[in-house]
């Protein structure tokens, strides 16, 4: 049951981060700048760079892990031969 529940979670948080995300790059451009509404969003440019940062540390933190791995198998092959 617990398992649903954090999945339920997840798809709810993954489904605002997709709808808030596409709102701010899609709608706001033809939004007014000094309509109210363009206080709830970051500058434009963050709709770039988030990703991007986001991409590099994903690949960053896939990379160490697969390292990591390479490293603990060439010591298992060293410690048996």
């Amino acid at each position: 049951m617990l398992d649903k529940l954090v999945g339920l979670a997840m798809l709810v948080a993954a489904t605002f981060v997709f709808l808030y995300y596409t709102i701010w790059t899609l709608l706001m451009p033809f939004v007014d700048s000094d309509h109210p509404l363009q206080n709830v969003f970051p500058a434009r440019e963050w709709a770039i760079r988030i990703p991007v940062i986001l991409i590099i540390l994903g690949a960053t933190v896939i990379g160490t892990f697969f390292e990591h791995g390479d490293d603990q198998e060439q010591q298992e092959e060293g410690s048996q031969g």
